[in-house]
């Protein structure tokens, strides 16, 4: 698995594994998945608040090598943020806290295929948006992430 699939797959793993966190975002129909956790946009038919991330794009210089053309990580930019149809951003801050707390590592934590070797958050994201008519509120943050595959 590349360095971008794992850390897909980490980013939802923790997300949605977290008990308090599910328990403050919608459960979703069998036809969209269960939980409220989506890689990139939210699913038509999905039931809000939930929770979104993206890849940004590098971080930095992007890959490290050593000894030539060795790869040996890639720092990766993500926003992943708490995503509802509302007009105030409060009700979104207690999920948007837990995400941060969920996702700010300093230490290598094990996945198949390699290893998530730290994330931080870089800076908060706030953001506002209107879609079909239906006004939505985006609270969160941009995270660096460091991944290594094996």
């Amino acid at each position: 698995m590349d360095e971008l699939g794992l850390i897909r797959a980490w980013l939802y793993a923790v997300l949605s594994g977290d008990a308090t966190l599910i328990a403050m975002i919608a459960e979703q129909p069998d036809e969209v998945g269960n939980p409220g956790v989506f890689s990139g946009k939210v699913k038509k038919g999905a039931i809000f608040p939930v929770i979104v991330f993206r890849w940004l794009g590098p971080l930095g210089d992007g890959d490290t090598y050593v000894n030539g053309n060795r790869r040996s990580w890639t720092r990766a930019l993500y926003r992943v943020m708490i995503n509802d149809q509302r007009e105030d951003f409060e009700a979104l801050s207690p999920a948007s806290k837990q995400i941060d707390a969920l996702l700010s590592i300093d230490n290598a934590v094990a996945v198949s295929g390699g290893s998530i070797m730290d994330c931080v958050r870089t800076q908060p994201f706030e953001g506002s948006l209107i879609e079909s008519g239906q006004e939505f509120r985006q609270l969160g943050g941009d995270y660096a992430i460091k991944a290594q595959a094996l």
